[in-house]
């Protein structure tokens, strides 16, 4: 198809299917989609929790990151998990909870 810019009187030959005749929109975006954390999300150090293969929760801490996932410190054994599956950890400051808490 050949176009002609109207200001300039510029020809361009450019295929059918680059012209958006139902000005549909084009614009690329991302969709984040993924459950779980991103790596750069994690560090080491953090404290993560996951489902096991029984939808059991473990929790524990990250002590390696690697390409495609984690290494978690959990219950004295290590498992190696896909970031996809893996939750933050929130856990409140131990200190500022009150006495009657900590106690109990």
């Amino acid at each position: 198809m050949a176009v002609v810019h109207i200001e300039d009187n510029a020809r361009w030959t450019i295929p059918y299917y680059y012209i958006n005749l139902q000005k549909s929109n084009t614009d690329i975006t991302s969709h984040h989609t993924e459950t779980g954390l991103h790596r750069n999300e994690v560090k080491v150090g953090d404290k993560v929790g996951f489902l096991d293969r029984n939808n059991m929760e473990l929790y524990g801490d990250v002590i390696r990151l690697n390409p495609k996932t984690v290494t978690i410190n959990c219950r004295d054994m290590q498992w190696r998990v896909a970031y996809c599956f893996l939750f933050k950890i929130i856990s409140p400051d131990i200190d500022a909870l009150p006495s009657s808490i900590k106690e109990g």
